[in-house]
């Protein structure tokens, strides 16, 4: 969407998920997914991934709306088909699981990045570490989301207890972190983002390792997707081609044909990150892909 200039917020890499068992918020804002096709794993996941996806995005427990929070869902073939068809594309898989159970399966079967993770135990982060899979992780609050259900908010509850825990484990054992919000792309909750970037600050050991995981780290992480990761650096053919076009350009990083997307904060991030949950007042400067969206200097 933002590489298109139809959004100037956050960078979107776009992913296909498939919305099953723990895919219990049906009324949620998300434009990026697709229908679930018919036909076998193999098959659904290349016919997502010729609509211009960049990964593959998979349910694999119960989720807090709905289901058992241990349910597991696809098994050890299954994913291993979803890993095969994205690989076959030059690309990886997530899923999305709370569970060591769930991870380890999912680990087995190849997939290289674990969303959530907050029900797991130090030696399922230790094997993660192991495998070099990383961690797509969130700061949650019980606040976060709203559940009339006491059962869906007694979930709500045992999951962002795990917060604090699966990100210390995560950090003793050298798992790869990412950040992320799980706020599934819905503009109404931007502000929310911006928080749970500064609450990250916490749990990750400070302000300073909350921005790594959460640029250069995050960044990393997109060029997991190999040939379809749109933020590379483009190859002699492809300035012959096009020139050096934007799509081509590196994140995370500030060198010379990198994305040039650069912020001046009122103040010092890297010691308080809190500066970061209200952008309105802090941000003096916004430059997006080489653009000044705002300038507040005097």
């Amino acid at each position: 969407m933002e590489d298109q200039g139809s959004d100037t917020g956050t960078i979107v890499i776009r992913d296909v998920r498939i919305f099953d068992g723990m895919s219990d918020a049906g009324a949620l804002h998300r434009p990026a997914h697709l229908p679930e096709p018919r036909g076998p794993v193999p098959d659904r996941r290349a016919r997502r991934l010729r609509h211009g996806v960049r990964r593959a995005d998979r349910a694999g427990r119960g989720g807090v709306r709905l289901h058992h929070l241990d349910v597991l869902q696809y098994t050890t073939g299954e994913l291993r088909a979803g890993v095969r068809a994205a690989a076959d594309w030059g690309t990886y898989v997530a899923v999305h699981v709370y569970t060591g159970a769930g991870i380890r399966r999912a680990v087995e079967a190849g997939v290289k990045v674990i969303e959530h993770g907050h029900l797991a135990a130090e030696d399922d982060l230790a094997f993660m570490a192991g495998e070099g899979v990383w961690l797509s992780t969130q700061p949650f609050a019980e606040s976060d989301h709203s559940y009339p259900d006491p059962a869906s908010a007694e979930k709500n509850r045992r999951v962002c207890a795990g917060t604090e825990r699966v990100f210390a484990w995560a950090l003793k054992h050298g798992v790869r972190v990412a950040f992320g919000t799980d706020l599934m792309l819905d503009p109404a909750r931007s502000a929310r983002q911006s928080a749970m970037l500064a609450r990250t600050a916490g749990p990750a050991g400070g302000a300073l390792a909350a921005l790594k995981i959460a640029t250069s780290g995050n960044a990393e992480l997109f060029r997991e997707a190999g040939p379809r990761d749109p933020y590379q650096n483009p190859t002699p053919a492809d300035v012959a081609a096009h020139g050096r076009v934007p799509h081509l350009a590196r994140l995370g990083v500030i060198a010379e044909g990198a994305w040039a997307d650069l912020l001046l904060v009122d103040g010092d991030p890297t010691r308080d990150l809190g500066l970061l949950a209200d952008p309105g007042a802090h941000l003096k400067v916004i430059v997006k892909d080489g653009r000044i969206w705002k300038n507040t200097l005097p």
